[in-house]
C-alpha cells in the first residue's frame, strides 16, 4: 500500500495516515468534520480518534498516544505504534530502506 501522504518523523516518533493504513487493514472509516474525530470499525474493535488529543479510544478504553494526532493535507496523522495498539497489526520498521510494513496479526 503506498498513501497520498508520506509518514513523518517528529521527535523521534514516526506518524502515519490514519484512513489509508486503517482502510488497507479492512476498517470502515468515518469522518465527523464538526467533532474532528475519526472513527474506525474492523471486526469488533472500534477506535476514535479526535485532532489535537493525545489520547484516543479503543473498544471504549483510552490509550495514550505517543504524539498528539493532527492534520496534514487533509490527512489524520497518528503515531506508527498506535495502529498495533488499535487494530491488532504487527509494525515493523525496517532504518535501513526508512519504511514501515504494516500486516495484521493472525
Amino acid at each position: 500500500m503506498i498513501a497520498d501522504q508520506k509518514p513523518i518523523i517528529i521527535n523521534g516518533r514516526t506518524v502515519v495516515p490514519l484512513r489509508s493504513i486503517f482502510e488497507a487493514l479492512g476498517a470502515d472509516i468515518k469522518w465527523d468534520n464538526i467533532k474532528q474525530t475519526v472513527h474506525a470499525v474492523k471486526d469488533k474493535n472500534k477506535v476514535e480518534v479526535k485532532i489535537g488529543d493525545l489520547t484516543a479510544v479503543v473498544n471504549g478504553k483510552k490509550v495514550k498516544l505517543d504524539q498528539k494526532a493532527f492534520m496534514v493535507n487533509n490527512r489524520t496523522m497518528v503515531p506508527v505504534r498506535f495502529v498495533s495498539e488499535a487494530l491488532g497489526a504487527d509494525v515493523q520498521w525496517d532504518a535501513k530502506n526508512l519504511t514501515i510494513h504494516i500486516t495484521m496479526k493472525k
